[in-house]
Protein backbone atom coordinates (compact mmCIF):
# COMPACT_ATOMS: atom_id res chain seq x y z
CA UNK A 1 0.00 0.00 0.00
CA UNK A 2 1.15 3.38 -0.84
CA UNK A 3 1.22 6.35 1.39
CA UNK A 4 -1.83 8.66 1.62
CA UNK A 5 -1.20 12.59 1.91
CA UNK A 6 -3.88 15.72 1.85
CA UNK A 7 -3.18 18.08 -0.96
CA UNK A 8 -2.02 21.07 1.34
CA UNK A 9 0.50 18.61 2.45
CA UNK A 10 1.87 17.45 -0.66
CA UNK A 11 1.81 20.27 -3.33
CA UNK A 12 3.12 23.64 -2.50
CA UNK A 13 1.50 26.81 -3.81
CA UNK A 14 3.65 28.63 -6.33
CA UNK A 15 2.83 32.08 -7.28
CA UNK A 16 4.14 33.64 -10.50
CA UNK A 17 4.25 36.91 -12.38
CA UNK A 18 1.06 36.66 -13.93
CA UNK A 19 -1.34 36.65 -11.10
CA UNK A 20 -1.59 32.64 -11.58
CA UNK A 21 -0.86 30.00 -9.28
CA UNK A 22 1.03 26.72 -9.93
CA UNK A 23 1.57 23.64 -8.04
CA UNK A 24 4.82 21.98 -7.12
CA UNK A 25 5.78 18.50 -5.44
CA UNK A 26 8.38 16.67 -4.70
CA UNK A 27 8.54 13.67 -6.83
CA UNK A 28 9.45 9.57 -5.13
CA UNK A 29 12.87 10.65 -7.52
CA UNK A 30 13.35 13.57 -5.02
CA UNK A 31 13.41 16.06 -7.14
CA UNK A 32 10.78 18.99 -7.65
CA UNK A 33 7.99 19.12 -10.25
CA UNK A 34 5.75 21.81 -11.14
CA UNK A 35 2.22 22.15 -12.75
CA UNK A 36 1.36 24.95 -14.53
CA UNK A 37 -1.80 25.85 -16.06
CA UNK A 38 -1.69 27.01 -20.26
CA UNK A 39 -4.50 27.50 -22.63
CA UNK A 40 -4.87 23.99 -23.97
CA UNK A 41 -4.39 22.32 -20.20
CA UNK A 42 -2.08 21.74 -17.86
CA UNK A 43 1.87 21.29 -18.52
CA UNK A 44 4.30 19.27 -16.00
CA UNK A 45 8.00 19.89 -15.55
CA UNK A 46 10.91 18.78 -13.72
CA UNK A 47 13.14 21.33 -11.68
CA UNK A 48 16.77 20.06 -11.99
CA UNK A 49 18.25 22.74 -9.96
CA UNK A 50 17.10 26.68 -9.49
CA UNK A 51 19.88 27.51 -12.06
CA UNK A 52 18.74 25.00 -14.86
CA UNK A 53 15.76 26.26 -17.12
CA UNK A 54 12.62 23.70 -16.13
CA UNK A 55 12.35 20.53 -18.67
CA UNK A 56 8.40 19.85 -19.91
CA UNK A 57 8.08 15.83 -18.97
CA UNK A 58 4.27 15.78 -19.34
CA UNK A 59 1.35 17.32 -20.90
CA UNK A 60 -2.58 17.57 -20.13
CA UNK A 61 -4.46 18.10 -22.80
CA UNK A 62 -8.35 18.99 -22.07
CA UNK A 63 -11.67 18.47 -23.85
CA UNK A 64 -11.92 20.83 -26.69
CA UNK A 65 -14.91 23.41 -26.45
CA UNK A 66 -18.25 21.99 -27.97
CA UNK A 67 -17.28 23.74 -31.31
CA UNK A 68 -13.98 21.87 -31.53
CA UNK A 69 -15.03 18.41 -30.77
CA UNK A 70 -13.25 17.29 -33.64
CA UNK A 71 -9.76 17.66 -32.03
CA UNK A 72 -10.15 14.37 -29.86
CA UNK A 73 -10.46 13.56 -26.51
CA UNK A 74 -8.76 14.46 -23.41
CA UNK A 75 -5.27 13.34 -23.54
CA UNK A 76 -2.08 12.57 -21.23
CA UNK A 77 1.04 12.60 -22.76
CA UNK A 78 4.12 11.53 -20.35
CA UNK A 79 7.65 11.96 -21.63
CA UNK A 80 10.05 9.40 -21.83
CA UNK A 81 12.30 10.84 -18.91
CA UNK A 82 9.31 10.38 -16.38
CA UNK A 83 7.85 7.63 -17.23
CA UNK A 84 8.93 5.74 -14.10
CA UNK A 85 6.48 7.93 -11.88
CA UNK A 86 4.06 7.52 -14.33
CA UNK A 87 1.32 6.45 -11.16
CA UNK A 88 2.23 10.04 -9.50
CA UNK A 89 1.64 12.28 -12.60
CA UNK A 90 -1.51 10.56 -13.28
CA UNK A 91 -3.09 11.43 -9.91
CA UNK A 92 -1.39 14.94 -9.81
CA UNK A 93 -2.76 15.73 -13.03
CA UNK A 94 -6.43 14.81 -12.14
CA UNK A 95 -6.06 16.87 -9.33
CA UNK A 96 -4.76 20.05 -11.04
CA UNK A 97 -7.44 19.61 -13.50
CA UNK A 98 -10.06 19.69 -10.78
CA UNK A 99 -8.56 22.68 -9.47
CA UNK A 100 -8.62 24.60 -13.29
CA UNK A 101 -12.04 23.55 -13.78
CA UNK A 102 -13.22 25.03 -10.20
CA UNK A 103 -11.21 27.77 -11.32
Amino acid sequence: MGEEWTSKDFFRKVETGQSKTERAFTGSDGREYLWTIVPHGCELYVIADRKSIPTLVARLYNTPPASERTMGPPSLDIFPSAEHMSDLIISTAVYIERLRRNG
